[in-house]
């Protein structure tokens, strides 16, 4: 009787079938999680880009009146003595904000305005989505 050596042909190819199948499963894996990571560090860059507003505000002293319950960052009105606009390079030139990799529009505007929800009032600062990427 001959003895049987190696693989035969139908075993090989079942190996490289799971092998496909694990390599896609983990492929799709490692995607969703750089997606998920790119989407944080892009939130997160917002948010640094909506404080450093506020401290650059703070810092040059600008005063702004509270603006009135109605008021809509997103669409402001002709209300212009409650808020400041100021842009994305404008805070990296004061120091306040760095973008070493240029991932966020340096000509996008950040609006900061004085919010009044009851008797207090507070800073606050808006700034459109997407902005970075």
């Amino acid at each position: 009787m001959k003895q049987k050596k190696g693989f035969t042909l139908v075993e090989v190819l079942v190996v490289l079938g799971v092998l496909a199948i694990l390599m896609t499963l983990s492929a799709t894996s490692v995607i969703s999680i750089m997606k998920r990571n790119n989407e944080k560090i892009k939130s997160e860059m917002e948010k640094n880009i909506k404080d450093a507003a506020i401290a650059y505000v703070e810092e040059k002293k600008i005063s702004l009146r509270k603006c009135s319950m109605d008021f809509d960052p997103a669409n402001p009105n002709s209300e212009t003595n409650c808020y400041q606009t100021i842009t994305v390079e404008e805070l990296i030139k004061s120091g306040l904000f760095t973008d070493d990799a240029a991932h966020c529009n340096k000509e996008e505007k950040i609006l900061i305005y004085r919010a009044s929800e009851s008797e207090y009032s507070e800073l606050r600062a808006y700034l459109k989505e997407g902005t970075c990427n």
